[in-house]
């Protein structure tokens, strides 16, 4: 025993297993002893002295392997929104004037400096030649192609796998870092371009003195086509960021289309004066009160004509059907439910659009015409906030133009919502068959049970086999046939695993994908929840997709049941009569 304790011992001062075995060999003691360091490198800082007494915890050299290094650069606030994990940065030096390196972002501090308004990110550099030496000055430029929704482009990693703790590791299919051995996540979660690479999802622009700015919102006199003179209308538009001289658009105008970017003040002030009818006023009369938001909020309508108006019985469905969607907003900023908040305005979005507008005339199609743009606005800014209160302003907004809009329009009652399909409701319910597995799946993970998690995924394979590829067409089709050959590789490996570590390790895989279905394609049923566990896996993190908002980890199971919080709510699609209500 005390043979055993003493190699412990030396053990933990850190002599190595060969120089223990030597020391019991020679059978003498020794006043002189070599510690190794625990990886190889350049000393660059030595703090001990011959003679000098040490315990534990004492530094006695600081080694860096130098072959690659770290820069920490600042960042500016504004600078965040076109920044992402595993993005390629160019740098200079002031030892290299004119030599530009290469670096990748590992790293973004989540902490603002409130001093300086900048946030520390971290890049990992490659340094064969030992040319970056530490405490260099650098300057860092990163350039960022953006989509829509000011998603990173990156024909290097759309649609790929990246490791979130080794951001050089990308690869073409699903699998595990050939560093950490950690799962890798898709690209598109860490805020790149999704599946659909293609020209519809870069951004639109305009510069930024078209722009008269009211907040998140701006309007913008956008030239009215085919008429014999220059004619311009008012139309209200959601922006994104601004990237130098332009912005972003949200939503709002559509590419082709011309705008005016000099004299727009002076256009906005003779309509004023003029209280000529335009896109924003289309009573006219404004007399020097003219509102971007458009007609104020429950104003009495005067207008003889809406006596007369009568809408058709569709249409009234339709109309019906965006009001309930804006109760429901209603309810669920009272519940101070974000995801449920940011669920119910992309219903408004999609409620919106479903109108048919075409079926209106006259007068009624102007002022329909009107209130589908700020109402799309309001759904297009609800859908994407990121706290209450911007969810509690824009809910503001939407209240008064749907006031306006029952003022406006002769609305009738006992009318209820059409419905409309995107997706086969075949090829859903066959989707549903397959999610249900995977929650079977979820849930036996949840209980430790390697067994049943095997038996589920099975049932999971079975099920994506029998879904019908041909319910679906075009892009649907192909972005369908990559992903299930993704989940039946990753099944695979859940089935053939043995024990439930490496089972945890695919079903981390397995809810990436399963989620990207669920967004793309809808499921039938209830709302999924997503989960996010930010202890799995060493610190790394995962997610996962459950049938209600009580949390049961899958990846430590009955270790820590609880550990893991919603990140986002996947609303179900409900179907009657074989089409989506």
């Amino acid at each position: 025993a005390t043979v055993v304790a003493v190699r412990e011992k030396l053990r933990l001062w850190g002599l190595k297993p060969e120089q223990i075995a030597e020391i019991e060999k020679r059978g003498t003691t020794s006043d002189h002893v070599t510690i190794y360091a625990p990886s190889g490198g350049i000393v660059i800082h030595k703090n001990a002295q011959e003679g000098m007494y040490v315990s534990t915890g004492t530094r006695i050299y600081t080694i860096a392997d130098l072959s690659e290094v770290w820069i920490r650069l600042d960042a500016y606030e504004s600078d965040l929104m076109w920044l992402r994990y595993g993005q390629k940065v160019e740098f200079t030096t002031e030892a290299y004037p004119g030599e530009r390196f290469v670096g990748t972002i590992a790293f973004i501090d989540p902490i603002l400096t409130q001093t300086t308004r900048t946030v520390k990110v971290r890049v990992n550099v490659a340094n064969p030649k030992m040319r970056l030496k530490p405490g260099m000055f650098v300057r860092a430029v990163a350039r960022a192609k953006v989509a829509t929704g000011a998603k990173v482009m990156d024909a290097a990693l759309a649609g790929k796998w990246i490791c979130p703790m080794h951001p050089d590791v990308v690869k073409e299919n699903a699998g595990k870092c050939d560093i950490c051995e950690m799962p890798l996540v898709r690209t598109e979660s860490l805020g790149y371009l999704g599946l659909d690479a293609t020209k519809a999802d870069k951004p639109l622009v305009i510069p930024a003195s078209a722009a008269l700015v009211t907040g998140t919102r701006a309007i913008v006199y956008v030239e009215v086509p085919g008429r014999d003179k220059p004619t311009f209308e008012g139309r209200e538009i959601v922006l994104g960021p601004k990237a130098g001289d332009y912005y972003l658009v949200r939503h709002g105008l559509a590419e082709g289309e011309r705008v005016v970017t000099k004299g727009n003040f002076k256009i906005d002030a003779e309509l004023q004066i003029q209280a000529k009818p335009s896109m924003m006023t289309p009573e006219g009369g404004g007399g020097g009160g003219h509102q971007h938001g458009g007609p104020a909020a429950g104003k009495e309508d005067t207008d003889s004509g809406k006596m007369g108006m009568r809408l058709p019985p569709t249409v009234q469905a339709q109309l019906h059907a965006v009001l309930n969607v804006g109760e429901q907003i209603d309810s669920a900023i009272e519940l101070r439910d974000l995801d449920a908040i940011r669920s119910v305005f992309a219903d408004l979005q999609r409620k919106v659009g479903g109108v048919d507008g075409q079926k209106l005339e006259g007068h009624m199609k102007m002022l329909w015409r009107e209130y589908s743009m700020l109402l799309t606005n309001d759904a297009i800014e609800g859908k994407e906030a990121t706290d209450l209160k911007t969810s509690e302003r824009v809910g503001g907004m939407m209240n008064e133009h749907l006031a306006s809009m029952k003022s406006k329009l002769p609305l009738e009652y006992g009318h209820s919502p059409p419905t409309m399909s995107v997706i086969n409701p075949k090829f859903r319910q066959q989707l549903a068959k397959a999610a249900q597995a995977y929650l079977a799946i979820q849930e036996a993970l949840a209980e430790d049970d390697s067994r049943q998690a095997s038996d589920a995924a099975k049932k999971m394979a079975d099920a994506i086999t029998s879904v019908d590829m041909t319910l679906l067409q075009g892009e649907d089709h192909m972005a369908w046939m990559k992903t299930s050959g993704e989940l039946k590789n990753i099944l695979a490996g859940v089935i053939q695993a043995e024990g439930i570590e490496p089972v945890r390790k695919d079903f981390a895989l397995l809810s990436e994908e399963m989620a990207a279905a669920a967004k793309r394609f809808g499921i039938v049923g209830g709302a999924l929840y997503q989960f996010k566990c930010p202890m799995a896996f060493n610190n790394r993190g995962a997610t996962w997709l459950q049938a209600n908002d009580k949390t049961r980890n899958p990846y430590f199971g009955t270790a820590m049941l609880q550990c893991g919080e919603v990140i986002q709510v996947l609303p179900g699609v409900k179907e009657k009569g074989g089409s989506d209500e």
